[in-house]
């Protein structure tokens, strides 16, 4: 029952250090790399404009968007607010990758790969499946989906 305990005790740390990683997803930095932009080039076709299609624009479209032709320099400093957007998106992983492994060893690998996946997708849900079916196929899963953030 002890260790039952510690276990719990140890999960429950692990989570309450690996909270501040959610904000990396939610970075406010894009909005205000949209809204720099859409000041610079007094367009506010910018500020209705989701992150996908800013991330992926090109100077035609960006002429047919706004009825306005980008010089070379105005190209570049494009290219660049793209280029400070897709860093600013990267995403940290939410645990060390140590803690990821004892995790996954233990049984836990649902919980670490949820917490790095930010609970998107359903890997963390197939890996609670194969853990519960037998533990080696969670472990294999899990340290499988390690390369996705380490």
């Amino acid at each position: 029952m002890k260790i039952v305990t510690r276990i719990t005790l140890f999960l429950s740390m692990v989570v309450l250090f690996s909270t501040n990683a959610f904000a990396v997803k939610n970075n406010p930095a894009t909005k205000q790399i949209a809204t720099e932009l859409a000041a610079a080039t007094n367009s506010p076709e910018f500020a209705t404009l989701n992150l996908e299609s800013f991330l992926t624009m090109t100077p035609n479209q960006f002429e047919a968007l706004t009825g306005k032709k980008l010089n070379l320099k105005e190209t570049v400093q494009l290219k660049m607010a793209q280029k400070k957007a897709k860093k600013a998106l990267k995403q940290k992983p939410a645990l060390d990758s140590s803690i990821y492994v004892i995790l996954v060893i233990l049984g836990w690998g649902f919980l670490a790969i949820g917490l790095n996946d930010d609970w998107q997708g359903s890997d963390w849900l197939v890996n609670l499946l194969l853990t519960a079916l037998c533990w080696l196929p969670g472990v294999i899963h899990g340290l499988s989906k390690r390369s996705k953030w380490y």
